[in-house]
């Protein structure tokens, strides 16, 4: 579509003989991208006079699909014109209708140009900042900026069966993005089901379902590696080669009558943007809003890299640290609001009046 009009080229046609309004038939030829001057494909060019001179002309979308559009006005015994326009492809305005000014979100091309361009001091895109470098430079930064906060999270549910003990973290089978990077803070939960749906067991926490090492399963859990079934206490993980494991410290036990799983929360792996209208912070086509103020870290991550071209350390090292600025920024938003208490962990004392310790109260352990 044109960008200055609502699709619309219109033309004010005077007559030759004397510069009048011209009111007469007025056809147009179109000409794209230097192309070839063409008869107009709509009506067989003839404009709409819409008086006092003026002709307009709607143009096919095939018409305006170009950089560039010029539209040639001609009328037997007028003056002729010829009006250019700048244009968007179909392409470019069905993505950015979507994904940028219909959400005023920032794009990659605002980044990996304009942006980097202000902190660079350069709009060079051919010789030392080559386009490719650019964008290769701001995904870096944005997946460096993933990484340190945390910021994009997704939870997998894993079908757990009967006697399952380890899961593949690197298989798309069992994280099906492939975007694994490791466990997030909150940790992984373990739930057991019975035949109506309604959960009959859930670990989940430090204390009721914690992380151990696998030398620390050795030295304490002896049998831990049998293939007898029983119920979870712990998690562990593993690598192996190619493979990333999240197991269980023993096999589990799941009747024909119930049904298991594990959540596991990840932090994921940003994918690569590539056109122009791509955004940045996207995980399963949904764009994370509320990260959009923090685009421009990845900015500064890429002039930290793109400056060690120029071998200027000192500008480098200032990006870096305007980049860890916005990292730091993040991670103070995230904390809670309000006052805070302090309290233990774990209370014995409330554990023994619920039944959870065998002495009960009369436990020689709290006198």
């Amino acid at each position: 579509m044109i960008r200055e009009q609502a699709g619309q080229s219109v033309s004010c046609q005077m007559t030759a003989l004397d510069g009048s309004e011209f009111t007469g038939t007025v056809t147009v030829y179109v000409l794209g991208d230097a192309g070839t001057l063409v008869l107009g494909s709509v009506g067989s060019g003839i404009c709409t006079h819409e008086g006092g001179g003026l002709h307009s002309y709607m143009p096919s979308a095939a018409e305006t699909n170009y950089a560039v559009a010029a539209f040639q006005f001609r009328g037997t015994g007028a003056i002729t014109r010829t009006k250019e326009y700048p244009t968007l492809t179909l392409t470019q305005q069905t993505a950015i209708s979507v994904s940028a000014a219909g959400s005023n979100l920032t794009t990659f091309g605002d980044l990996y140009m304009d942006a980097l361009d202000t902190e660079l001091g350069s709009n060079d895109s051919a010789v030392l900042f080559t386009t490719a470098r650019r964008q290769h430079a701001i995904n870096e930064g944005v997946r460096q900026f993933c990484d340190l906060t945390e910021c994009l999270k997704q939870r997998s549910t894993i079908t757990v069966s009967s006697s399952a003990q380890e899961f593949d973290l690197n298989s798309t089978t069992v994280i099906a993005g492939g975007d694994f990077v490791r466990i997030a803070d909150e940790g992984p939960a373990f739930k057991k089901y019975d035949t109506a749906g309604t959960a009959i067991l859930t670990l989940a926490g430090s204390r009721d379902f914690p992380q151990r090492e696998v030398p620390w399963l050795d030295a304490a859990e002896a049998g831990w590696r049998s293939t007898n079934v029983g119920m979870p206490q712990s998690w562990y993980l593993r690598d192996d080669a190619g493979a990333f494991y999240f197991g269980l410290d023993c096999p589990v036990d799941v009747s024909t009558s119930e049904t298991a799983e594990l959540i596991v929360p990840y932090v994921a792996r940003p994918s690569s943007m590539t056109a122009e209208a791509d955004i940045p912070f996207v995980l399963n086509g949904s764009a994370r809003r509320d990260l959009n103020e923090y685009a421009q870290a990845a900015v500064h991550f890429a002039a930290h890299r793109l400056e060690k071209l120029r071998k200027d350390k000192e500008a480098s090292d200032s990006q870096l640290q305007t980049f860890l600025g916005y990292v730091q920024r993040f991670l103070q938003a995230k904390r809670p609001k309000g006052p805070r208490s302090v309290r233990t962990a774990k209370s014995y004392f409330n554990d023994a009046m619920r039944g959870r310790v065998a002495e009960g109260e009369r436990g020689p352990w709290w006198r």
